[in-house]
């Protein structure tokens, strides 16, 4: 249980720098994305209580900022929801890492230091893919549940944690391998077998984070590459 806890994250908790993420919180699920130009926080959140505990789903997250249409998606079907701040502009483009399973303190605030960790997600994350299009409905609901070859068009990352030991999770795409734990040995999640049939690869594994709600989180982060914009 948590407030906020991070599905993946290219943002800081200050939104000084941030970017975007899609986050959960008790039932529900959220996009958020900081605005270039206006400094504003929007968040497009599920109207009503949507995700359950002790039991794997599928969440997507879509965004067109040429007319601000977004969508949520829980195993395939989509969810009702709104936008809680009016959005405005796009997200701001930064060099830093994507993460996956927490975010990642880029500004020191408080008690927090560079590279702390914050909103570590608490549960299973396997089989994880970012585009640079809009998926529509009926892809999503058709694929959701599927292994991808790696090829399909506006994909540009994708993760099937399929490696069950070691800190590395190969990226199939762009050279993007992920470091568990981010570089911290005390943070660095564990592999277990998730049984989710059909969509990984045998054996079927997934990574836990070790939940923490201050430094000793866990992020999976993957070094900065310069020129390349993800959306979840």
């Amino acid at each position: 249980q948590g407030w906020i806890q991070t599905v993946v994250s290219k943002a800081n908790p200050n939104w000084s720098a941030g970017n975007y993420g899609l986050y959960v919180t008790p039932g529900f699920l959220t996009f958020s994305y900081y605005s270039t130009g206006t400094g504003i926080n929007s968040f497009y959140t599920s109207s009503n209580a949507c995700l359950q505990t002790n039991k794997w789903q599928h969440v997507a997250a879509t965004v067109n900022f040429g007319n601000y249409q977004a969508a949520l998606y829980v195993d395939g079907k989509i969810v009702p929801g709104l936008w809680v701040n009016p959005p405005q502009g796009s997200p701001f483009i930064t060099t830093y890492p994507l993460t996956i399973g927490g975010g990642i303190f880029f500004i020191p605030a408080g008690t927090y230091n560079y590279g702390d960790p914050y909103c570590p997600f608490n549960g299973m994350i396997d089989e994880v893919r970012v585009w640079n299009s809009v998926r529509s409905a009926a892809e999503i609901e058709t694929y959701h549940c599927e292994r991808l070859a790696g090829t399909e068009p506006g994909l540009v990352a994708y993760w099937r944690f399929n490696e069950g030991s070691g800190t590395t999770a190969i990226g199939l795409l762009n050279n993007n391998d992920g470091q568990l734990g981010g570089g911290y040995s005390d943070r660095i999640p564990t592999w277990v077998s998730s049984g989710v049939r059909g969509v990984c690869d045998c054996p079927w594994f997934a990574i836990r984070p070790n939940a923490q709600t201050g430094p000793g989180g866990v992020e999976l982060s993957w070094p900065a590459r310069t020129n390349r914009v993800y959306q979840i």
